[in-house]
């Protein structure tokens, strides 16, 4: 039997250092700092992305929240039309639509595994991870 609750965050992680594990390529979250002292792991340019996709195509990482997480057939699943959704968005929440499509076709054309990373709680919380 599928257990979503077993799937609930019960920690918070940075997404930086998950796509650094992973081997992305970190530098621009520090060169593309306004404030230069900041933190890189939260650096708005990268922060509040919902997907991410390596530099070389190869690894695909989505932010799902866990509130969105549905059972049916002993499956746990997000339904989302992510096109539908962009064109009723402007400007962030617009471009993070697409760019999710994106990720998500791209790991279906080059039959790619997906990292999915859990999150929990409010979806403006998106520089931390859980």
């Amino acid at each position: 039997m599928t257990d979503l609750a077993a799937l609930k965050p019960t920690q918070k992680l940075r997404i930086y250092d998950i796509l650094e594990e992973l081997d992305f390529d970190m530098a621009d979250w520090t060169e593309s700092l306004k404030d230069k002292n900041g933190n890189p792991s939260a650096n708005p340019k990268y922060c509040f992305r919902w997907s991410y996709i390596r530099e070389d195509e190869q690894v695909i990482v989505l932010n799902l929240w866990y509130e969105e997480m549905k059972t049916f057939n002993d499956s746990i699943y997000q339904e989302h039309s992510f096109k539908q959704y962009a064109i009723e968005q402007v400007k962030g929440r617009k471009t993070r639509s697409l760019d999710i499509d994106k990720a998500i076709r791209l790991a279906h054309q080059k039959k790619l595994p997906v990292h999915v990373v859990v999150c929990s709680g409010s979806t403006r919380s998106r520089c931390l991870s859980t």
